[in-house]
This record gives C-alpha cells, sequence and structure tokens, in this order.
C-alpha cells in the first residue's frame, strides 16, 4: 500500500489516505469478530499444555496456565490476562447456558446424560459448536 513518496502522514493523498483507511476498517471490524475466538483458542491450548505436563485445570483458577502461555502471546501478557481478567471473581462468568448455574447445568449432565464435567468441560459443552446444545440435549 506505500504508493507514494511520503515521508510525514500529512504528505499522503486523499485517496491512499482513504484506501488505507478502507483497509484498516476492514482489519479492525474483522479483529472485532475473530478476537474473542482467538482468546478461546489462547485458552484452550494453554490448557491442553498444561494437562499434558499432568496439571490438573478446574476451570476456576487460571494461575495454574500461568506457565502454559502460547507461543504467540510473551508470558508477560498471558500472566498479566490471568491476573487482570481471569481470576478476578467479578469477571468470571457467573451463569452459562442462558441464566442456568453451573451447578444446575452439572446436575442435569449427570442425571440425564450421565455425563461428569470439571467447570471447563461443562463451558465447553454449553459455549462451542461441539457442544451439547448443537448435538441437541438441551440442556
Amino acid at each position: 500500500m506505500f504508493n507514494g513518496s511520503w515521508t510525514t502522514w500529512n504528505e499522503v493523498n486523499r485517496f491512499a489516505h482513504d484506501e488505507l483507511w478502507a483497509l484498516f476498517k476492514v482489519w479492525e471490524d474483522s479483529m472485532r469478530k475473530l478476537y474473542p475466538g482467538l482468546m478461546s483458542q489462547a485458552k484452550d491450548e494453554s490448557i491442553k499444555m498444561a494437562q499434558l505436563t499432568g496439571v490438573e485445570f478446574d476451570g476456576s483458577d487460571f494461575s495454574v496456565l500461568k506457565p502454559y502461555n502460547p507461543e504467540w502471546i510473551k508470558s508477560i501478557y498471558w500472566e498479566d490476562m490471568i491476573d487482570r481478567v481471569w481470576n478476578t471473581k467479578s469477571k468470571l462468568p457467573k451463569h452459562c447456558g442462558g441464566s442456568v448455574a453451573f451447578s444446575l447445568l452439572r446436575r442435569r449432565l449427570e442425571s440425564q446424560l450421565h455425563i461428569s464435567g470439571t467447570p471447563a468441560e461443562i463451558f465447553e459443552l454449553t459455549h462451542t459448536k461441539k457442544g451439547v446444545r448443537n448435538r441437541g440435549y438441551g440442556i
């Protein structure tokens, strides 16, 4: 997109400015939609790495995932996300699957489907395409 001899932003002609802005807006809109999924994938990747080393993640204490940052996220940023967002009780989801509490979801899974799940597994079942909702279980 660099198609001029501009040394400052003020030198960029109006056409190029508008074209660059349009590309930026497309990127920004795309990232706004994709970013939650990227963070979810990062947490899933971290959980898998932790489990491979024998670490049990119960879905509530994200501190155990600190040493298992995805390769594309620097550990200092990963640890900050865990401390600032995921391990802050006020930020953790209180309900999932609509207005149904985790405890009720767990009881329903155990009684109706004979599935016993950790909070992380219950979250996956109710919040992913692979989950129970999309399998028609209606918990």
